[in-house]
Parts: C-alpha cells; structure tokens; sequence
C-alpha cells in the first residue's frame, strides 16, 4: 500500500512542513491543496507517495496558484 505525505517545495526555504494525507491520491491532493493554498503563489505543492521498503517518490505536483496538478 502507498502511504502519501505533502509539503511545498521552493528554491528559498530550506525546510517545509509535511502533512500525512492517507492512501488515496485523489484525497491526498484536495488535502494538500486545503493546507497549502495560503502560502506563497510561486511556490510548489509536491506529493510523495512511499510503498512499504521503497524510498519515497514525487506522484504529483502543482504550482500553489495553479489548478491542475501534473501527476508523475
């Protein structure tokens, strides 16, 4: 099972919160997009998805004053 934790990602901050959204990918980006749509437009919302064992990997991202997100 993939376990999906968000956060925000730009060039200018060195360390960001990341919130635990579940299992479900769908969900995991109404909660990403919910907890970070306050922060700076230019930056990025990034989920991570991790299996059991794996390193964790990029599964989607948008820009904060985007509307789509570009799943990987």
């Amino acid at each position: 099972m993939t376990r999906f934790t968000a956060t925000i990602r730009h060039h200018s901050i060195s360390r960001a919160r990341m919130i635990d959204c579940g299992s479900d990918l769908a969900a995991a980006k109404r909660l990403a997009a919910d907890e970070f749509d306050s922060e700076q437009r230019d930056y990025t919302i990034t989920i991570y998805g991790q299996r059991d064992g794996c390193a964790p990997e990029i599964y989607a991202e948008r820009a904060v004053a985007g509307r789509k997100w570009q799943d990987r």
